[in-house]
Parts: C-alpha cells; sequence; structure tokens
C-alpha cells in the first residue's frame, strides 16, 4: 500500500513539477498579480500545493465540505492552454485568491509590526515606515472588495488599525495614533491589548505639557473603559493644572494685568466642552441604571465642580476685565519704511491704540480735513499754529517737533507753544498728522503671535480692558467666527462679502469714510519699468472695469481712476477735492497693449548691453499685500498681463520691507488711504514717496502744491499733477473701493450715521477711531 502511494505522489510530482508554485517569498504584493487558486493535496500525496486558475464553483460559491466525488479540470498558472483533471477527493483545500492575499497581508503586517517595536526614537528607519503603511492600507483596499467572502475581514482592518496607531503613536504622532485607537475601539471594544495602549499612548502625549490639546481623546478613554485607572490619574492631574489657571487668571486681575487674566482664562475654556461631554455621560449611564465605581463618582463630581468653576469664573472675567475680540486680515507690522511715506490699512488701526497722534484726522471738510488733538487746544495763527499742551504733553511735543524742517517753535509760556511754518500752508494741521515721539497711546501691544495680538488699555484711559486681534486671511473664516460668537468685530470685509451680513438684524454694518486707492507703484530703476511706453502699455492691457465688477458685491462701491487720488461720491464731496474728473481713465485696448509692450521691449533691448536677439520678455516681479483682496486682484492682473506676452510673478510683502526699495521688484500692490492730497501726492508721488523718484516736472508740480497761497492756487497744482501723473504714468492706477467692517450689536460706540445709500453706518476713519468711547456686552 505504501509502495502504491509514493507510486502516485511520484507520478504527481513529475507531471505538476513544472508547475509548482515558487516557493521563495516574493516582494512584489500578491493582489498586483492576476488572480488565482491554490490547491493542496491530501495528506495522503504529500501535501503538495499548486496555483490554478480560478475555479468557478457551482452557484458562484466555494462549497464546504470540498466534493469528494468526481473530477476538476483546472488549468496551472504557469501552462494555462492546457486543462488537467485531478479527482476531487485528492484534494484537501482550495484557497481563493481574496484568502492568498490575505495571509500575506496578516504576514506581512506581523513583521511590519515587530520592525516598529524593535525600532528606538532616534532610530532614521521611521523614515521609512510611512510608505510601507500605506502598502499595507493597499491590501486592505483591495481586500474589502472581498469583504462578503472573507469573515475575518473585520478582524484584519482592526490588526491594521491597532498597529498603525502603535507606529504613529512611537513615532510621536500622538493625535493620528489616538484616533487610530479609538477606530479599533468603535469596531471592536473588546480588542486585546487594546485599553493598555490607548492609556499608555495618552498618558505619553500628556506628559508633554499638552493637557489641552489631548482633553478631548481623555474624555473619550475614560468612556470607553471607566474604570480605567490611568485615565482617572490623568484626569485628576489635569483638573489640578486646570484649578492652578484659574487661580492665575484670578491673580493676574488682582494685579490688573487684564490680558494675562484672559489668557489664563482661555487655556482652562479649552477643555470645558469636552468635560461638559463627560459629565452628559454619566448622568446618562446613571439614567439607564448602569452603575460605576464609587471612586469614578467622585472623579466625575470633581470635574462637574470644576466646570461650572470656570464657567463663574469666566462671568465675572467678562464684567472685571471687559474684551473686544476683532477679526482682521493684516495684522500690523513694524516698517521701517520713510515718514513721509504714507502707512498702510493695518498700521493705521493699531497706530489709533498705542502712540498718540500731534493732530488726528476727523472728517473731510470743505477745505480739506478736519482735524483735532488730544494736547490741548489748537488754533490757526498767522504763519502756524498755536498748542496749548497740557504739562504732560509739553516734552513730547517739543521733540516730536525738534529738528523739523517744515517749521520752527516757540515756546510762550510753561504749557503753551507756537508752531510757526517756514512756508504757508492751506491745512498747518496736516503737516502734523503724525505720532508723537516717545509717546504711547491708551493701549500697550502686550501679546504679539504669528496669529493673534493683545493690546492692553492703560489705567488711565477708558474703553475695553483688553483689544484681542485674531488674523484671519479669509472674510469667510472671519465671518463663521463672528457668526459663532468668537469675534465681536471684524475690521475689514472682502468686497464681494460686503451683503453677506447686511440684512441680519444681530449685526450692524458699518462704511468708513474714506476709501482705499488702489494702484501699482513701479520700480524705475528697472529697465523696462522705467519706460513710460511699457507702463502705459501695461495700463492699456488691466480690463479695470471688468476687474472691479468681479470684485464688489455692492453698486456704488468702486470707481475705476486715473489717478491716485479719491474722486467724490458726487461733484461737492469734498473726498474729491485732489482729483480731476475730467480727465479720463485709459481704456481697455488690448491689442494697443501688445503693440505698445513690444515696441518698449525692442526699445530696451537695444540699450541693454547684456540683452540680444534671443533675450525673452522678462519676469515681471508683482508684490502685493498680506490679504484676501489683495491677492484676488494681484491674481487677475497676471492673467491679463500674461494675455499679452509679459510673464508674472507674484510675491507676497514681507514685514519690515518698505515699497520701493527692493531692487529685484518690478511693481508693488498699493493699497492706501489717501484723505488728505494736500499732502499726500509727495508721500505717494514724490522723491521720498512711495515711488522712490520723481521726474524733474513732477517734483516742481509737488513744490507748487507745498507753497500754494490760497486754494485756487492748490486746485489749479493738484490738477497740474494729476495730468502728469496721467501722462508719465507716475503709477498705474486701478481704482477706489469703499470699505465695509461688521460688529455685533453688543458693541456700542463704534459706528455713526446711517448712510442712506447703502443702508450702513459712517463716519468711522479707522476702526478705533473712538475706541475709548465702546461698550461691550458679554456675547454670552
Amino acid at each position: 500500500m505504501n509502495h502504491f502511494r509514493l507510486s502516485i505522489l511520484y507520478t504527481v510530482v513529475l507531471l505538476f513539477a513544472p508547475l509548482l508554485s515558487n516557493a521563495e517569498e516574493e516582494t512584489q504584493p500578491l493582489y498586483e498579480k492576476l488572480p488565482f487558486n491554490r490547491i493542496t493535496l491530501s495528506a495522503f500525496y504529500g501535501g503538495a500545493t499548486f496555483d490554478i486558475q480560478p475555479i468557478t464553483f457551482r452557484a458562484g460559491v466555494r462549497t464546504n465540505p470540498l466534493p469528494q466525488n468526481g473530477k476538476l479540470t483546472l488549468r496551472f498558472v504557469n501552462n494555462p492552454l492546457k486543462e488537467y483533471q485531478i479527482n476531487w477527493n485528492f484534494i484537501a483545500r482550495v484557497e481563493l485568491f481574496s484568502e492568498l492575499v490575505r495571509d500575506e497581508f496578516v504576514d506581512r503586517l506581523k513583521t511590519l509590526s515587530e520592525e516598529v517595536n524593535a525600532l528606538s526614537p532616534k532610530d532614521n528607519d521611521w523614515k521609512t515606515l510611512p510608505a510601507k503603511f500605506d502598502r499595507m492600507f493597499d491590501y486592505l483596499r483591495f481586500l474589502e472588495r472581498y469583504r462578503s467572502e472573507l469573515s475575518d475581514y473585520a478582524a484584519a482592518e482592526q490588526r491594521f488599525l491597532f498597529a498603525e496607531g502603535m507606529y504613529r503613536v512611537k513615532s510621536g504622532d500622538f493625535q493620528t495614533g489616538l484616533m487610530r485607537f479609538e477606530s479599533v475601539f468603535a469596531q471592536n471594544p473588546a480588542y486585546s491589548e487594546l485599553e493598555t495602549a490607548w492609556a499608555s499612548a495618552l498618558q505619553t502625549a500628556m506628559d508633554g505639557g499638552k493637557e489641552p490639546e489631548y482633553i478631548h481623546f481623555l474624555v473619550r478613554l475614560m468612556k470607553a473603559y471607566p474604570e480605567n485607572a490611568a485615565a482617572a490619574g490623568l484626569m485628576n492631574r489635569f483638573l489640578e493644572k486646570e484649578l492652578k489657571t484659574i487661580a492665575e487668571s484670578k491673580h493676574a486681575l488682582e494685579q490688573k494685568d487684564f490680558l494675562a487674566a484672559h489668557l489664563h482664562s482661555e487655556e482652562a475654556l479649552k477643555s470645558v466642552t469636552g468635560l461638559n461631554g463627560l459629565i452628559q455621560w454619566f448622568d446618562r449611564q446613571k439614567l439607564t441604571g448602569k452603575k460605576h465605581s464609587e471612586e469614578l463618582g467622585q472623579l466625575i463630581g470633581r470635574v462637574a465642580g470644576a466646570s461650572k468653576g470656570l464657567n463663574d469664573w469666566q462671568i465675572q472675567l467678562n464684567r472685571s476685565a471687559v474684551r473686544v475680540d476683532v477679526a482682521v486680515n493684516c495684522p500690523a507690522v513694524s516698517r521701517k519704511g520713510l515718514p513721509s511715506v504714507l502707512p498702510d490699512w493695518a498700521a493705521e488701526r493699531t497706530g489709533q491704540l498705542i502712540s498718540r497722534m500731534m493732530y488726528d484726522y476727523v472728517r473731510p471738510g470743505l477745505d480739506g480735513g478736519v482735524y483735532t488733538t488730544a494736547l490741548g487746544t489748537s488754533e490757526r495763527i498767522p504763519g502756524g499754529l498755536r498748542l496749548t499742551v497740557q504739562s504732560a504733553g509739553i516734552n513730547e511735543t517739543a521733540q516730536s517737533l525738534f529738528n523739523c524742517s517744515a517749521a520752527d517753535i516757540d515756546f510762550l509760556s510753561g504749557e503753551q507753544l507756537e508752531i510757526r511754518l517756514r512756508h504757508s500752508a492751506l491745512i498747518p494741521e496736516a503737516l502734523f498728522a503724525v505720532p508723537l515721539k516717545n509717546s504711547a497711546g491708551n493701549y500697550r501691544l502686550e501679546l504679539n503671535e504669528p496669529k493673534r495680538s493683545g493690546f492692553l488699555r492703560t489705567e488711565t484711559a477708558d474703553g475695553p480692558n483688553v483689544i484681542f486681534e485674531h488674523t484671519v486671511f479669509r472674510s469667510e473664516e472671519a465671518i463663521e467666527l463672528l457668526l459663532n460668537g468668537k469675534v465681536d468685530v471684524i475690521d475689514r470685509l472682502a468686497p464681494w462679502a460686503v451683503n453677506t451680513l447686511k440684512d441680519d438684524d444681530r449685526f450692524v454694518l458699518g462704511r468708513y469714510t474714506v476709501p482705499t486707492v488702489y494702484f501699482l507703484t513701479p520700480n524705475l530703476k528697472k529697465p523696462l519699468t522705467a519706460s513710460r511706453t511699457f507702463r502705459r502699455a501695461l495700463l492699456y492691457g488691466l480690463n479695470r472695469s471688468g476687474m472691479l465688477q468681479k470684485l464688489v458685491s455692492t453698486a456704488g462701491q468702486g470707481t475705476v481712476l486715473s489717478a491716485p487720488f479719491i474722486k467724490g461720491r458726487s461733484l461737492g464731496d469734498p473726498l474729491g477735492y485732489g482729483y480731476d474728473s475730467l480727465i479720463e481713465p485709459r481704456m481697455y485696448e488690448p491689442k494697443l497693449a501688445t503693440a505698445l509692450s513690444l515696441l518698449a521691449f525692442n526699445h530696451t533691448r537695444e540699450k541693454m548691453p547684456d540683452w540680444n536677439e534671443q533675450t525673452a520678455m522678462p519676469e515681471m516681479v508683482l508684490v502685493r499685500p498680506k490679504n484676501e483682496t489683495a491677492e484676488y486682484i494681484a491674481l487677475m492682473i497676471r492673467r491679463q498681463w500674461q494675455a499679452l506676452g509679459v510673464p508674472v510673478k507674484i510675491i507676497e510683502e514681507r514685514d519690515n520691507e518698505p515699497i520701493g526699495q527692493d531692487d529685484a521688484v518690478d511693481f508693488w500692490l498699493v493699497e492706501r488711504s489717501v484723505k488728505e492730497p494736500l499732502v499726500d501726492a509727495a508721500k505717494i508721488l514724490g522723491k521720498d514717496g512711495l515711488c522712490g523718484t520723481a521726474s524733474p516736472y513732477m517734483e516742481l508740480a509737488l513744490e507748487k502744491l507745498e507753497l500754494a497761497p490760497d486754494w485756487a492756487a492748490a486746485g489749479k497744482a493738484l490738477q497740474n499733477i494729476h495730468q502728469l501723473c496721467f501722462e508719465e504714468t507716475t503709477v498705474l492706477p486701478l481704482w477706489q473701493l469703499t470699505e465695509y467692517y461688521v460688529h455685533r450689536i453688543g458693541v456700542s460706540g463704534i459706528s455713526g450715521s446711517v448712510d442712506s445709500g447703502t443702508g450702513a453706518k459712517s463716519g468711522l476713519i479707522n476702526l478705533y477711531r473712538n475706541a475709548e468711547r465702546w461698550t461691550v456686552l458679554p456675547r454670552h
């Protein structure tokens, strides 16, 4: 009998030896190959295995047990053209392709897990593991198709999630690792080793001093394993730290350090939502009759007490130290620009808080702007101004005017001085609308983070105790923060977002009095941008009207300009006194723009020794401000200039880099509030202004404006400046935009009168102009 069995086995081996699957391990994943089945012969025939073409079972399902009678017709993987037959009773097992892939997945996952366990935190091999886990995930995606025929697919998936969780935790990615453990628990709460691994990983994560960051994970761990001692220890430790943080907040309030009081309170508040969720879960457990240990009940009692204590303290803190949260799209940064250059939006906004101005622009008037001073009383005298200054401000005023090129000062008494101008000025106050040297404003900048700034009010001032500015690049994000009660005010809405909250009676939409002027400042040191023809070509190549229609959401919100001055909303609008309405903006002429740009390029190429016939049109580097409106404008400019054959590279402006000072830049996109053309014209177009240089004709025109003896002469000089700017294309004017802010109704004292055209309140020069009169009701 034994000889007969050996004879049959020998025949089988001879017949099928060339077709036996390779016993060597292959590196290529099995699921990437064509599907096949594997048959294993019975022990009587030595348990030999063969890879065959997939078997077609009756009804498409493998029978169990396998048939004992009849023959199986098969084709081998290595010889698919020839059919063979074998008795069913020779076959002990048939493995489907999905089962073979699953087995390979399990084996490789085991090897990978052992590799993870063997690595130390400083081992360089960690870098190779993400790709390996990605490949294991590809196995799972393949096996998911065969979930119905794999009874243990869920177990395989759980093993993968657990293994990856262990890897993530050990590599320091606690967030992802803990989420993987939670996924395992959701599928199989009884998974072996999960409770220990989860608690251990969370303890390691929280040992790093970031308890609030992981409190939600701790709450979910306690819900999953209510009696876990490690979780209870972590919660007790967290509560001790939270109580200490609340105590620090209370101490800071006693010391009148209102900013620190709010920051400590915020730190504790980060976990309130998670703690309340744990309390509610425990209450539901009791309602359903589930019993827990006395220790757990006491711990939940501590949690509830801490949560209530924090909420009570938050109410008290908001009453004792009033705060306002403002969403801004451009944080204020320190700029090293020349003092004669117009400040940008953010500098004007925060400058109102942290410094005192000698004179403040209040509103437009019939003869230029109306100004006031917080130093004392001011009156015009022949040849200058007379200031009666409070004694506390006399030294600051004198230091600010010391070595002033425009004026001399005379002290008339201990509290009174005269400012005598060396040249007559129609609006002498406008010359001194500058910050006082060595003088602090009503607020101090105490917190300066990338995404948030904090301003603390001085003891002698009025207004909110603390102002927090939150930098939010998109108006949609800012609006969401306002709707969710996270901020009280949005400093500036994108033009297309103005109508979003217009009809919501929970909020007040406000309009700033002075529109913002947008223009492109060229770098006249570069060969192409120094060409007047080239600048004019690029201006002809901008469809400014079409661009503006894409920007604004309200009729009359924007106007295309022919110079970087404000065009009045009507003929009698005092804001438009520097603008010549008879000079129409250049039309959009793309064909003319293309011809002029090529003409200017060819002329420039002839003058440049390093350029030749093969030299291509150089790339224009365009620097834009850090806000969403400027980003959108820059993208539209690039698209239209590139259509002319002029390549464009957009760069976001860098901090502490003044406009006009970088030789690598061709154009700067500028947004400024041009309130007083009488003095602002030189700050834009003069040799010491944003342009950095001026033609002799422009210098002469600006000098005539400065020396104008009356408004008739000033008006003529401004018309001449406008005409020169138009002809020389000194800058590329784009348009003016009316800017809007919004605040919840619980904040009062910000807005002025209601504008009949838009329904928005107006009368505000910058957001913090009336900050000392703000009153704030709690958000909650």
